[in-house]
């Protein structure tokens, strides 16, 4: 029980919880590793479960009518998904897929609704989730209609590096998990688009590119150049 509570307290939702609760939320979590390019579910599945991630990333995504994926949303360490579960949906609303290697705690549903019922400083932890991914989605919406698209990519980029980087001495490092490709689907735009905006943030001293990650220099500057705040 002592290592499940130590992965556990690895999730930022339920590190703060008493003992008691926290052994309560073990009795009922899995933990599993979905490895780099799995799927987790697909879009249509029955919805049967909850994910929270430990470490690593996660993108969701839909496919339309002729075959093109569009991405929805990219979580990483401490998030839940899919938060439709909560509200009485029966199939998964799009397609979850590990970025990279992905540790998770997996709920059953049925039992997690019971968990909530019966555990009310955990529901209070879900229902602030819920509160963020409705602000995170709102700003999605602001930045898709009302930036040009060099903004909406730095304002991506700024949102990512708070949530997900790592503070080094020259500024800020973010795993890369994406292809251009992607990013320009989740930004409404194409791959030709993304590749010359980063460009020329890279030549303008902002990005390096180094592997699978990118380090965002003058970071401070680098936020002034959208209306992120």
């Amino acid at each position: 029980m002592h290592d499940r509570l130590e992965l556990l307290r690895g999730i930022a939702m339920f590190r703060d919880l008493p003992p008691p609760e926290l052994e309560r939320v073990a009795s009922f979590a899995a933990f599993r590793t979905f490895q780099r390019r799995t799927v987790v579910f697909h879009e249509g599945d029955r919805l049967e479960a909850v994910y929270f991630i430990r470490s690593g990333m996660v993108k969701t995504s839909k496919t339309d009518e002729e075959g093109r994926e569009h991405i929805v949303s990219l979580l990483g360490a401490g998030e839940m998904f899919p938060h439709t579960a909560l509200f009485g949906a029966s199939v998964c609303p799009a397609t979850a897929t590990a970025l990279v290697d992905t540790d998770m705690a997996v709920f059953a549903l049925k039992p997690f609704e019971r968990l909530l019922l019966e555990a009310p400083t955990v529901a209070a932890h879900v229902i602030r989730a819920l509160g963020e991914k409705i602000r995170d989605l709102q700003q999605k919406l602001q930045q898709l209609t009302g930036f040009d698209v060099r903004r909406r990519i730095v304002s991506f980029l700024v949102h990512a590096a708070e949530t997900h980087g790592r503070p080094e001495s020259d500024g800020v490092r973010l795993d890369w998990p994406l292809t251009h490709q992607e990013l320009a689907d989740m930004l409404g735009t194409s791959r030709e688009t993304v590749n010359r905006v980063l460009s020329d943030l890279k030549r303008e001293g902002f990005l390096v590119f180094d592997r699978q990650s990118l380090v965002l220099r003058r970071f401070a500057e680098f936020r002034k150049l959208s209306d992120f705040s």
